[in-house]
């Protein structure tokens, strides 16, 4: 199974037209991405504790105004693409 630290927990780029999560990828042997953590200013912080199987509580440290995601673990795309397959997003007015 996975860990909710296994997770990647990013702050958006502000951006005029859109939502931007910077992200760093490895490539590995069969060129596929594997997402390796948040990049600069996007990798944020958080606490995560297991309350059960499959479930655990996610603190997270005082959040600014602005827009959030959790990458899953080895979150792939296409070879040579840039966008991301799944993120769990949302934001804080």
């Amino acid at each position: 199974g996975v860990s909710a630290t296994q997770y990647h927990f990013l702050r958006a780029e502000p951006n005029k037209d859109k939502r931007e999560f910077r992200v760093d990828f490895q490539v590995l042997n069969n060129g596929v991405l594997l997402a390796i953590g948040g990049a600069g200013k996007s990798a944020m912080r958080f606490d995560a504790e297991k309350i059960s199987a499959g479930k655990f509580r996610v603190r997270l440290r005082s959040l600014d105004k602005g827009e959030y995601a959790f990458l899953p673990p080895s979150t792939a795309s296409h070879s040579g693409a840039s966008s991301v397959d799944k993120m769990y997003t949302f934001g804080v007015r």
